[in-house]
């Protein structure tokens, strides 16, 4: 896990085993540092990342809340410690039941992989509050 800018801390904590799974459900794992510099009044919900296909480079989507409106948003890294400023593709005021792409994660076009999405062609999957999975086609260019 990413810690004082560097991969150096175990993301579990110690002694956790796929085993002994139950007995860890409340212990919460190493204080980590935030990806992102403090935004006032923005609480990050979700992060996920993909590497971009024929690149060396990740694309990431965020799910965040600035006061009552929920946003899900890209953002761009080389090494996945650095990251580009917020590319905002949508928001909703409202509550969190308003809100579609809660968990927002990305699937290839084929939705045969998440480890790796062709940006002219891929789909952003969330789920809105009553557990229904929401998915969206795009094509970016950053």
């Amino acid at each position: 896990m990413l810690k004082d800018g560097a991969f150096t801390e175990p993301a579990l904590p110690a002694g956790f085993t796929k085993e002994n799974i139950r007995a860890f459900l409340n212990v919460k794992g190493p204080q980590t540092a935030p990806l992102f510099g403090n935004e006032a009044g923005r609480e990050y919900n979700r992060f996920s990342v993909a590497r971009v296909k024929g690149a060396s480079t990740f694309v990431g989507v965020e799910e965040s809340r600035v006061g009552d409106s929920w946003g899900v948003s890209l953002r761009v890294s080389s090494d996945l410690v650095h990251w580009s400023e917020r590319y905002d593709i949508g928001s909703l005021a409202g509550d969190w039941g308003n809100a579609r792409f809660h968990y927002p994660s990305f699937v290839n076009s084929a939705f045969t992989d998440n480890y790796e999405v062709d940006l002219n062609d891929f789909i952003l999957l969330g789920t809105s509050a009553n557990g229904t999975l929401n998915a969206a086609r795009l094509k970016v260019m950053l």
